[in-house]
């Protein structure tokens, strides 16, 4: 894996849910959420993550993450 992996941006609300495993609405409630590394730029703006700050915030949260009420299992491809 390299830097540029790490940083690469994943727009939109499809993507990131697919990436995560979870909803299109899950991640919309995430991005509200302090200390979530999901951000919309602007008001109209599309949904972007990054991956390395997706996979340190999911290894932060352990294997089995809980956020708002949800339970996230972490799969190994979301780890890589």
């Amino acid at each position: 894996m390299t830097a540029t992996d790490l940083s690469r941006p994943i727009w939109g609300l499809p993507h990131i849910a697919k990436v995560l495993g979870v909803s299109e609405a899950t991640v919309r409630r995430w991005a509200k959420q302090p200390g979530v590394p999901i951000y919309r730029p602007t008001e109209q703006g599309s949904y972007v993550a990054f991956s390395g700050e997706l996979r340190a915030w999911l290894k932060g949260k352990g294997s089995a993450a809980s956020c708002n009420g949800h339970l996230l299992i972490a799969s190994a491809k979301s780890r890589r």
